[in-house]
């Protein structure tokens, strides 16, 4: 018996709507489908019934690598969004800590001239330190996060290159992590530098 196209057709359907309907359980029963289908429109055609299964799971199987790509894809795009709205947020956090540190040494030695050390350490040595040491902390957690889009996207570009054409990504430059790292321990020793020097100044 010949394999017609209005038959191989509807065993491609059956076989396809099993893969779009159930997500990650669509493989099995996808393939199922497809047997059952082949064997239906080819009964007595044992040969008929194997190259309706092998035209049937190679469709399968590019449908599947489709769908692969469609979701890889856009969790590619989804993780660069979240590394470019968390670089824009910390270039924010580094102006604001930048001010933070020239205002300190005026802020600090005003509060001295009405409150104890410890108490003006409070209000204004932890702070600072403390958003210094937050913004260390998410410039290295960037990086790495910066390293896995990488690693991930090179993946989808190897895997999926038959169904997408991929440009080039720009990213920040190894020195944006070198000069920030130095910029902030920079400014951590001179918040400690400053905040040792008062304390001399305002003890004696």
């Amino acid at each position: 018996m010949n394999i017609t196209p209005q038959n191989l057709f509807r065993t491609l359907v059956v076989g396809v709507l099993g893969v779009h309907l159930f997500g990650c359980e669509a493989s099995d029963l996808a393939y199922f489908n497809l047997g059952a289908q082949c064997y239906a429109n080819y009964p007595n055609d044992s040969w008929a019934q194997q190259q309706c299964v092998d035209i049937g799971s190679a469709e399968i199987q590019y449908y599947e690598n489709e769908q692969y790509c469609d979701d890889a894809v856009y969790e590619i795009g989804r993780q660069r969004e979240l590394y470019d709205s968390s670089t824009r947020e910390l270039d924010e956090w580094l102006k604001i800590t930048h001010t933070q540190v020239v205002d300190f040494p005026y802020a600090l030695d005003e509060c001295l001239s009405a409150f104890t050390f410890e108490q003006c350490s409070r209000a204004f040595n932890e702070p600072v330190l403390s958003n210094i040491s937050e913004a260390l902390f998410t410039l290295n957690e960037l990086s790495m996060y910066e390293g896995n889009i990488k690693h991930n996207r090179q993946q989808v570009i190897s895997q999926c290159s038959a169904f997408y054409t991929f440009g080039n990504a720009q990213y920040n430059s190894s020195d944006y992590y070198t000069s920030n790292r130095n910029v902030l321990s920079g400014w951590q020793q001179y918040v400690q530098n400053t905040s040792a020097e008062l304390r001399r100044v305002y003890r004696k």
